[in-house]
């Protein structure tokens, strides 16, 4: 139109340009198709870790550079596609060419800002979940309830309490929006940065760079990168894990065997050392590895809303939701309770697990349900579920302790789950099956005798909830 045709000629014109297009609608035709395709050529930090990554025969930077270009083009993409979108050096470049340029990349940062101010809604109001709680033992009572990181609720139709959870973590890069809505809408409920010497201004500002910075290191593709740099700023709890999931990564064909491997075993297992992590991705042997637990001893991840299939090769992982009263309560109260640790204080002595897997395992399940108690005959789980819900004798303790505050309701739940995991060390070491454990314990402890050190006490001063109760913590008699 612009040459001046009209009616026959016009539609003429129209088909030589697509029979035989110009040389610069050509070049712009592959340049959108790369665009589109995540292919182009990355900006100048991304260029730059190529550069590192490609440097030399036998550069280690490739390992946990393995992948630079496609991610680097997709988070372009989504931040151009958002209100950070002037931070992007593509995008002021197409502003500063005016023109159609100009207008298609206002029109990119309008259209996604108002499709995040659509998700961060949703956030606000428990639809979309982002990363959670930063503390492991909080965003563990929320897992065992259904709840996933990065995901979608979808509540059932005819009972809006129950629903399944929809993780769109690999949906990029409409899932980067769905991140950054939700990780600011979380970071404004829970205020988890300090407004002391911040302006209101600096404040979101801060917000906005913590939310991106961990939406992107929680992408898969900078997994490798994001370990590394955990493993560099706490080397002695990270780096020897880092250096276990990096050897057992160079199985040949691992995306494939690790398909293979969750049909033929679903479950989550314990990985300890680098010959089990490789162990755990081979179907047939992954097996011979203990169970992971959660706190309360039972498998975690063996759930299957869609049965095995879905799970196996769907990218959207689903958990639908799960009732628990004292996690629940935990959640409520926002009150961390952590699994047991691999390094941890037993009987005194300072233990790793990882040297005893099968006695971890039995530890786990003992302290978290399986160990009934002397008094009340209920595990730990199964007891706080009954304390919680008032159902139980001492119910009424449990809520007058608290004296109209849940301070103490806090102090009851972390007593009681000490209070089982003393009784299940007594009854771990009554435990025929772990004599060489037993063996290794007291040898620790006569380490501390020999050396004159004070045996640290268990359990602290004064008694403990269960013991105010009536309860008692000695440990019952095993057969």
């Amino acid at each position: 139109t612009q040459e001046g045709h009209k009616g026959p000629a016009l539609a003429q014109r129209i088909q030589e340009l697509v029979n035989n297009p110009p040389e610069h609608i050509r070049i712009e035709a592959a340049d959108s198709a790369l665009y589109n395709t995540f292919t182009n050529q990355p900006g100048k930090f991304a260029q730059g870790l190529m550069d590192l990554r490609n440097s030399g025969s036998f550069n280690p930077m490739f390992i946990p550079l393995t992948f630079i270009r496609t991610p680097a083009n997709i988070l372009r993409y989504s931040f151009e596609r958002s209100p950070i979108a002037p931070l992007v050096g593509q995008w002021r470049a197409d502003i500063a060419a005016g023109g159609a340029r100009a207008d298609i990349a206002l029109a990119r940062m309008a259209t996604g800002s108002a499709i995040m101010a659509l998700f961060g809604d949703y956030a606000y109001s428990g639809y979309i979940s982002g990363n959670g709680p930063k503390d492991p033992g909080k965003r563990g009572a929320l897992t065992r309830q259904g709840w996933q990181r990065n995901a979608i609720w979808r509540a059932d139709p005819d009972n809006p309490d129950q629903g399944v959870w929809f993780n769109y973590n690999r949906l990029d890069p409409f899932g980067n929006a769905a991140n950054f809505a939700a990780g600011m809408a979380e970071i404004m409920k829970t205020r988890d940065l300090s407004p002391e010497d911040m302006d209101e201004a600096a404040e979101l500002f801060a917000m906005a760079v913590a939310t991106v910075t961990s939406s992107v290191i929680d992408k898969s593709y900078f997994e490798g990168v994001s370990r590394m740099f955990q493993a560099m700023e706490e080397p002695e709890r990270f780096l020897p894990r880092y250096f276990e999931r990096t050897l057992a990564s160079f199985v040949p064909f691992s995306t494939a065997v690790n398909t293979m491997r969750r049909i033929e075993d679903p479950k989550i297992r314990d990985a300890n050392g680098a010959w089990e992590q490789i162990l755990n991705r081979l179907p047939g042997f992954s097996e011979s590895l203990p169970l992971a637990l959660d706190l309360w001893g039972r498998e975690r991840g063996t759930e299957q809303v869609f049965g095995r299939t879905f799970d196996v090769l769907s990218p959207i992982y689903a958990t639908s939701f799960k009732e628990g009263p004292i996690d629940e309560e935990i959640t409520r109260l926002r009150i961390g309770i952590r699994r047991i640790a691999k390094k941890a204080t037993f009987k005194g002595a300072d233990i790793n697990f990882r040297d005893f897997p099968r006695a971890y395992e039995q530890y786990a399940r003992l302290a978290g349900n399986e160990l009934k108690h002397p008094v009340w005959n209920l595990g730990a789980k199964d007891f706080l579920d009954q304390v919680v819900t008032g159902r139980h004798q001492i119910s009424e303790i449990y809520n007058f302790e608290s004296d109209g505050k849940d301070g103490g309701k806090s102090d009851f739940i972390r007593d009681t789950v000490r209070d089982f995991r003393r009784l299940a060390q007594d009854a771990l070491l009554a435990d025929p099956r772990f004599t060489s454990f037993m063996e290794h314990v007291e040898a620790k402890r006569a380490e501390l005798e020999n050396a004159r050190l004070p045996t640290p006490l268990q359990g602290g001063a004064g008694a403990t909830a269960i013991e105010r109760a009536g309860g008692s913590v000695q440990p019952p008699q095993l057969r």
